[in-house]
């Protein structure tokens, strides 16, 4: 089990898939650790250039520690 720290950047598995979602993105990211909620649950907030912020929670499971290349998949 790996813990994650407050303000680690993190990608997320997507956890839903349907019309309009990229069936290809094997990572959504990066997001920020905002705070642990319990062992395994953590709130996390989408890194984006404009001014919307977006909030989330998710579970240690579908996260993985964020690199620069993800981005390029």
């Amino acid at each position: 089990d790996h813990r994650y720290d407050i303000n680690e950047l993190v990608g997320i598995k997507p956890t839903q898939y349907g019309a309009g979602l990229k069936l290809s993105a094997k990572l959504f990211g990066p997001y920020e650790i905002v705070r642990r909620i319990a062992l395994e649950r953590y709130e996390v907030e989408k890194i984006e250039d404009n001014e919307r912020s977006r909030r989330t929670m998710t579970i240690a499971e579908f996260m993985k520690n964020w690199n620069p290349s993800f981005e390029a998949e």
